[in-house]
């Protein structure tokens, strides 16, 4: 809003070791506020800037594998006599210690097919063992986690299961041998054969099987689609009925068979524990964390005269596939209210990972290339398709993403979730088709294989976002499991490991993943191959019902019972729902569009530092030019969005446009202004979206100044982003003016929302603002954005991060060209007074909104925070 927004206040700047303030910090001659004449030859600037980017010696150049956050956590790799591996990591940073001790083999897939949930059962039976010493009698940990601000559980996977605990640094070590209890088999062989305890965790086994909520259900009704040769048919998560097959002396012996069998085998598991045990010295800290290790040296080793049968490593490659015929139904979930009904597809891949003994190289890295198809925003893309017609849920900001709930050798299931509008609903045949055609624009000659120049682009996406701008870093549980799934040593490395990055995209890797992509857009593109689950409550489904677009043949149909979950569904044609629904809308599927190339990824990922500087090359020329002005700036004037310590490729620009409209303003400019700023960011939606993928964001923000326009990207891209930015804003106004752009109600809306929020304005302008909110027409608003651009007569520019003082004078100098002649005309003779530093380095709110403080940007395309692809 005009005038200057006393609720954002401005960072604090730090003063160096000679006493300079912030306001010495512009006007000393040392390094500060230095105005500099422009050459008005662009080309110039540009060869200038080649000529100074070939003058860096390579060694001033940083690896873009240099190890994020390893300035502040140091870790060491040991194996313990009995074969167990230990990752320990010693974090500064770290509030609070965390642990997991992940096994891998026992899981829902080892179940015996005669007790399903014995797996499930197992976990529990070790997280009730006793930990009492000398001091306490009849502990268990969980009581033990409490006493001291701790929290402790577990997870059975498929293949996998995990054992986890966090508390405060200083009960660590004390945790991390009661811990270290739970996998005694002395104590284990007691709790097994006590049927107190046995009939207790059949309980809660039974009790965490929440049957009505409808993720459950979708498993379920997936599960019946599954060839009963394969585990993940069964019903592994278990119950009381499932459990109580056999007596419970035979449960117990079954326990104790199947834990010597998958679980004492110490070099299939992996430890890990990360504290905060010497921040001063973190190779220090690492050496007290090893004298914790000794009570588990003796833990997991089988007992004498037990017959060994299988291990994790000796699984077999099973092959698991959905059954022939129609998979395509309705699933009613009574909570469900009108308009937020769902629409799942599941596929099926069968990657082998027995042969490599581990999950890099399939699964992950195609859903991670599938989520960057899928999860596009821009013109073209799925997204916007379903977004434009109403059948996707606005408010929805995570676009459609690709996540892997099963991960095992031989069978990973894909699934995408898409929150459906009752139109969407109503529309589910077209929206079905729509994925498919989405699918259909990667096919060449009958083959999906996707260009190599752009895997080449997902490449760095990947490594970007998962690695060296990753806000956090790993914690016990994912670098359990991902020592698991990776292996030992790519964790112990601690470089990227998750997806090829940009320099191994060659050869050999990128034919490995351009074929298994290939194959997995294959079986997508088969709907004999897909699940399709379509999730409405009451609402939805009686008011097909009672419409002339209802598919009369299903909706009569008799509702079918999923046997474990008690599910309702029935089953659905999509020809029989188009029939039906297409005279209502007319759709054009040409309108989906297959990826293309982003001019806003960089081809590398290197940073750029201690660049030599050319101004001398320009000789002794640096004065005011027309009152614009570019400033040295310190670093860290404005705070980056999270990110290691170590990545240096971030860059900032700051264009701060001069003039005293806001603060002068009245309610009706006021309004207006803020109504020009709003529609502007609509316009340049896709540019945003575009550029959040390369790690860009912008912010518009007036103050008692004038405007200031923020954009933060890397030092590789930042300077093309924000001259196209600069080119766009000056089309908007030309557009605005000539009654090209339509005035969008959801900016009037938001202003109007934003106003009534303010509490800085007298009740009598916040009114007056209001009310010409109101009534504001797409004319007011392109006068209102005319005369402030007409009023400002200077600029002040100035960068951080990984671009040095010549490409920031040439990019100043590149966008005031382009603002030439839009902006008002600059009188060289007045002198321009240089805003404080404070009002300049106010800290931003970016747009797109997942570039804040807290997340780097895009990072819903990738996965989690650190890299992973959600399950």
């Amino acid at each position: 809003m005009y005038e200057k927004d006393p609720a954002t206040p401005p960072l604090s700047i730090p003063i160096d070791e000679t006493g300079t303030t912030r306001r010495d910090f512009l006007s000393s001659t040392s390094a500060v506020a230095l105005a500099m004449t422009f050459l008005q030859n662009t080309e110039s600037n540009q060869a200038l800037a080649m000529e100074e980017s070939n003058s860096v010696e390579k060694s001033n150049q940083i690896d873009s594998d240099d190890l994020p956050f390893s300035s502040v956590r140091k870790q060491n790799t040991v194996t313990l006599s009995n074969g167990l591996p230990v990752i320990l990591v010693n974090d500064k940073l770290s509030s609070r210690s965390s642990v997991a001790l992940m096994f891998n083999g026992p899981g829902q897939f080892s179940d015996p097919q005669d007790i399903p949930g014995l797996a499930h059962l197992m976990e529990h039976m070790i997280s009730s063992c006793n930990v009492s010493d000398d001091r306490v009698v009849n502990q268990d940990f969980e009581d033990w986690m409490e006493d001291v601000d701790g929290a402790s559980n577990a997870f059975t996977g498929y293949e996998q299961t995990c054992f986890h605990f966090n508390c405060p640094h200083e009960a660590v070590q004390a945790s991390v041998s009661k811990f270290s209890k739970l996998f005694d088999i002395s104590t284990l062989k007691k709790v097994c054969r006590d049927e107190q305890i046995l009939l207790r965790e059949i309980q809660r086994v039974d009790s965490e099987l929440d049957l009505l909520d409808v993720t459950a259900q979708i498993e379920y009704i997936t599960k019946s689609f599954v060839e009963e040769n394969h585990p993940y048919s069964r019903f592994g998560r278990g119950n009381g009925q499932s459990l109580r097959k056999c007596s419970l002396e035979e449960l117990g012996d079954a326990l104790l068979n199947y834990y010597q069998t998958h679980y004492c085998n110490p070099s299939n598991a992996v430890l890990v524990i990360v504290s905060n045990q010497n921040k001063h010295d973190l190779n220090k800290g690492l050496t007290i964390m090893e004298k914790w290790l000794e009570p588990f040296q003796q833990l997991l080793n089988k007992e004498e005269g037990f017959s060994r049968t299988m291990t994790a490593s000796e699984k077999s490659y099973t092959v698991g596939r959905f059954k022939i015929g129609s998979k395509q139904v309705l699933l009613h979930d009574k909570s469900r209210a009108l308009g937020e009904e769902k629409l799942v597809f599941q596929w099926i891949l069968n990657e082998n990972y027995s042969s490599t003994g581990s999950r890099a190289n399939s699964a992950i890295e195609i859903a991670f290339i599938l989520n960057q198809i899928f999860g596009r925003r821009g013109y073209g893309s799925l997204y916007f398709f379903l977004r434009q017609r109403g059948w996707i849920i606005s408010s929805s900001s995570v676009p459609p993403q690709i996540k892997v709930p099963v991960n095992v050798s031989g069978f990973q299931l894909l699934r995408l979730e898409l929150p459906l509008t009752y139109e969407g609903f109503l529309n589910r045949a077209s929206v079905i088709e729509a994925v498919y055609k989405l699918v259909d624009t990667l096919a060449v000659s009958s083959s999906y294989e996707i260009p190599k120049e752009i895997l080449m682009q997902y490449s760095v996406i990947a490594k970007l976002y998962g690695f060296l701008l990753t806000p956090r870093p790993s914690d016990a549980i994912e670098l359990a499991t991902d020592a698991s799934d990776y292996g030992i040593e790519s964790v112990e490395n601690r470089k990227w490991f998750r997806f090829p990055s940009p320099e191994q995209m060659k050869g050999a890797d990128l034919e490995r993943i351009q074929s298994s992509t290939a194959s997995a857009l294959s079986v997508m593109s088969q709907k004999s191959n897909t699940v399709i689950i379509t999730v409405a409550g009451d609402k939805a489904i009686s008011s097909i019902k009672n419409t002339n677009f209802a598919d009369k043949t299903s909706t009569s149909q008799n509702w079918i019972k999923e046997t474990v979950s008690g599910a309702q569904y029935l089953f659905e044609t999509t020809s029989k729902l188009q029939t039906f629904f297409t005279d209502r809308f007319t759709h054009s599927y040409q309108d989906i569009m297959a990826p293309t190339l982003n001019p806003y990824i960089p081809k590398t990922l290197e940073q750029k530092v201690l660049r030599k500087s050319l101004r001398s090359n320009m000789g002794n020329t640096f004065h005011d030019y027309q009152n614009w002005k570019v400033l040295e700036s310190k670093s860290n004037t404005i705070i980056f969005p999270r990110a290691p310590p170590e990545t240096k490729i971030r860059a900032l620009f700051v264009l701060q446009l001069l003039s005293s409209k806001p603060s002068e303003a009245t309610p009706l400019e006021a309004a207006n202004g803020e109504l020009w700023r709003l529609l502007f960011e609509k316009e340049i939606k896709d540019l945003a979206e575009l550029g959040a993928v390369g790690g860009l964001a912008y912010e518009l923000r007036y103050n008692q100044h004038g405007l200031r326009i923020a954009i933060i990207g890397l030092g590789d891209n930042i300077s093309s982003y924000t001259k196209r930015f600069m080119k766009r804003l000056i089309k908007y106004q030309g557009r605005l003016s000539g009654g090209s752009i339509a005035f969008l109600e959801s900016a009037r809306e938001k202003a109007i929302s934003d106003m009534k929020r303010e509490r800085h304005f007298s009740m009598d302008r916040k009114t007056k603002i209001l009310q010409t909110l109101e009534k504001s027409s797409i004319s007011d608003v392109a006068l209102e954005g005319k005369k402030f651009l007409q009023s400002c007569e200077g600029a002040v520019c100035f960068s951080q991060g990984d671009l040095s003082s010549f490409e920031t004078e040439c990019l100043a100098a590149d966008v005031k060209n382009i603002l030439d002649g839009t902006l008002g005309k600059q009188n060289s003779s007045n002198k321009m007074t240089i805003p404080p530093i404070e009002d300049l380095v106010a800290t931003p709110i970016w747009k797109p909104r997942n570039a804040s403080i807290c997340y780097a940007t895009g990072i819903s395309l990738l996965c989690d925070a650190c890299g992973r692809v959600p399950r």
